[in-house]
């Protein structure tokens, strides 16, 4: 009969090999959409800035400032 140590060694292997690849996998598709967002970034780029809003523009006098 095996002793606990055994096991617990025994299933953290099988746990680390069966991980791994696993690891490997998500690693690969992360990089994958790293690669397919810059590439999107690039494409989509205009010369031109268009504002999605008017500026905000509150009205204060020259002299507000300097009564503070």
């Amino acid at each position: 009969m095996r002793s606990k140590r055994h096991v617990k060694y025994n299933m953290l292997a099988v746990v680390v090999v069966l991980l791994s690849p696993a690891l490997f996998a998500a690693c690969v598709t992360d990089k994958k959409v790293v690669t397919e967002s810059t590439q999107q970034h690039t494409t989509d780029s205009v010369n031109e800035f268009v504002p999605t809003h008017p500026p905000i523009v509150v009205p204060h006098s020259w002299r507000e400032t300097t009564d503070n």
